[in-house]
């Protein structure tokens, strides 16, 4: 009796690696872009100091050591990590290559289930990616590495499909191929070339021991071991061939596995909190305030509380980050006790005059935000410090070039512009600086967004010693400056709320009305609350209104610590029974109960 196989069964058991190949890396993809996202990757090499450039001086210059082009390669793909679907797309298809790779080296039958370990360098290179490429001292990163091990592979595959048999021969080109992948890729043994690079290039991944091994292992496999597995398959009675049914089956079973291992893998080795840090820094870096919030929204106290024990610096920049998001969204007075608070890192300008301490992602920040509010000045004051400390990140040569446009000073943005685009560093940032320039070229002028043309406006032009006194007070010579500056309000009314400096706090009343506030905000309304209860408040409750959510709020709090008291509890129970309410806890009469902070009036 004949079995009539379908043709689709024998299609698919002809196609199956293919199809296995298209499946698995079609995952892989979605992963990187989705989970992943080559976005954050790229953008926490551009904030430091890292020295790579897409230009030919820089390929030239390096031509002379060992393992340049790989190093090169490595460091021009991963600049295109700024694109997330791009970045996605390079990684798979350096997994794909790879895998491609071991599996055409494998000296075993195509059906053989060795072939699932052509995928192990795939999996590697996830779990690298899952990792950010941490604490790796080069830009590629782990695609240095995942180039050099491809790098080895061409050159075995080239070495073992030559034609030709004969030993010196193979000997022969096996020695031009190793001159060709040490010079390209350079080598961990590259003691050789002398000390001085043997310590600047340990890290190169090191092709060459891994191509030699490769060929090693297939000669060995070619000429001995195949020979004899071939003898013992002749002294066993004849095999029987498998049907398309069969090894459809075991296509299905050896994809299950892949699968299965990969999503293990790569669920094994996620880091969340290392993606919320980078993906907060993105959102800063890229004005996504928004999209901030809703990442710091996933902090929990006790992971802001472990922050601020073991890196002081991150939790105060974390802190003014928050605030700053907040202040762009509308939702400072609002919302910011919804958050971990700590007044020095309200503007980080307080913390850094008093530890005199040049703390890299500080001033970065205050640069930043003093240029949003006005302080135009002093935030090209900042950034020639970043400048002159850092290097030329582009991060830091994009705010010159800001400064100087919002200034006016045309030259010296163009400059700044030419620079960042002929640096060849990120494409993003030269894009837009060849926008400006473009436009600049056919206009004469630079184009001013919304931000850039208010912050123009809110330029502080009065003369004053350079000191950072307080927030308080710098606030208050950019309201003397322009009473319509709502950022440096919002700051101001925020430092006394952090500071209870209450009776500074009432003086705003009136400037509310004259910003054109609809409704005093949550945490001034809260201030005022516990203001107005003391005894020597200046100012009454029928001057404000306050909102009937609020004044609820105001009196659950007062009750909730009034039961404890009376229940014998101490300050911790109190702390604990307040924390046990979602909604107190978000409030300023928690910050107030839960925190000491100096009172300090400010100078006048």
């Amino acid at each position: 009796m004949t079995t009539v196989v379908p043709k689709r069964l024998t299609w698919l058991a002809a196609k199956g690696i293919v199809l296995r190949y298209l499946l698995l890396l079609a995952a892989f993809y979605a992963y990187v872009l989705l989970v992943v996202d080559t976005r954050l990757i790229h953008d926490r090499y551009i904030s430091v100091s890292m020295r790579f450039s897409r230009t030919w001086d820089h390929l030239l210059a390096r031509l002379d050591q060992t393992g340049a082009l790989v190093a090169y390669a490595a460091g021009w793909l991963h600049q295109y990590y700024c694109h997330g679907p791009l970045g996605a797309a390079i990684l798979t298809l350096v997994a794909a290559a790879l895998a491609a790779g071991l599996d055409l080296w494998m000296p075993v039958r195509r059906n053989s289930w060795l072939r699932l370990l052509s995928f192990l360098p795939a999996v590697g290179l996830l779990v690298a990616a899952n990792y950010y490429d941490l604490k790796l001292p080069h830009p590629g990163g782990p695609l240095l590495y995942a180039l050099g091990l491809l790098l080895a592979l061409l050159a075995a595959n080239v070495h073992a499909h030559l034609p030709s048999r004969r030993l010196h021969i193979r000997i022969a080109s096996g020695l031009i191929l190793a001159v060709i992948v040490y010079h390209a890729g350079g080598a961990i043994y590259s003691v050789a070339r002398g000390a001085g690079e043997a310590t600047g290039r340990i890290y190169l991944p090191g092709p060459l021991p891994i191509f030699v091994g490769l060929a090693v292992v297939r000669e060995l496999w070619t000429r001995w071991l195949a020979a004899a597995a071939r003898q013992a398959a002749r002294s066993k009675t004849q095999a029987t061939t498998r049907s398309p049914a069969a090894a459809v089956a075991v296509w299905l079973v050896q994809l299950a596995i892949l699968a299965g291992a990969g999503a293990a893998v790569a669920q094994a080795t996620r880091q969340p909190d290392l993606r919320m840090s980078f993906q907060l820094d993105f959102c800063r870096h890229h004005g996504l305030w928004g999209e901030f919030l809703e990442v710091a929204a996933r902090i929990t106290p006790d992971q802001f509380a472990h922050v601020a024990r073991s890196r002081p610096s991150d939790a105060f920049c974390l802190n003014h980050d928050i605030n700053r998001a907040l202040c762009h969204q509308g939702r400072l007075l609002d919302d910011m006790f919804a958050y971990p608070q700590a007044p020095g890192g309200l503007l980080l300008v307080d913390r850094t005059d008093r530890t005199k301490e040049f703390i890299r992602p500080e001033v970065e920040r205050y640069a930043a935000a003093f240029l949003e509010l006005g302080r135009v000045n002093a935030a090209e004051h900042a950034a020639h410090e970043l400048l002159q400390v850092d290097g030329d990140r582009p991060a830091t040569l994009r705010l010159l070039a800001e400064v100087n446009i919002v200034k006016d000073q045309r030259p010296a943005a163009q400059t700044f512009l030419g620079y960042l685009r002929q640096l060849r560093t990120s494409p993003c940032h030269e894009r837009w600086a060849g926008d400006l320039l473009e436009h600049y070229r056919l206009h004469g002028e630079f184009p001013l967004d919304e931000r850039l043309r208010r912050i123009r406006q809110w330029n502080l032009r009065d003369d004053y010693i350079l000191r950072y006194s307080s927030v308080f007070d710098d606030m208050q010579r950019l309201l003397e400056s322009n009473p319509n500056n709502r950022m440096a309000f919002e700051y101001l009314v925020a430092d006394c709320l952090l500071n209870r400096r209450w009776d500074d706090l009432a003086d705003q009343l009136d400037r509310f009305k004259a910003l054109g506030y609809a409704r005093l905000p949550r945490h001034v309304q809260e201030g005022l609350m516990l203001y107005t209860a003391g005894p020597n408040a200046r100012v009454s409750r029928d001057r404000f209104v306050c909102d009937a959510a609020v004044r609820r709020t105001y009196e659950r709090f007062g009750r909730t610590v009034m039961i404890v008291r009376q229940r014998g509890g101490a300050r911790p129970q109190t702390l604990r029974a307040l924390a046990a309410d979602p909604e107190l806890v978000r409030t300023y009469f928690w910050y107030v109960y839960s925190t000491f902070v100096p009172v300090e009036g400010p100078a006048r």
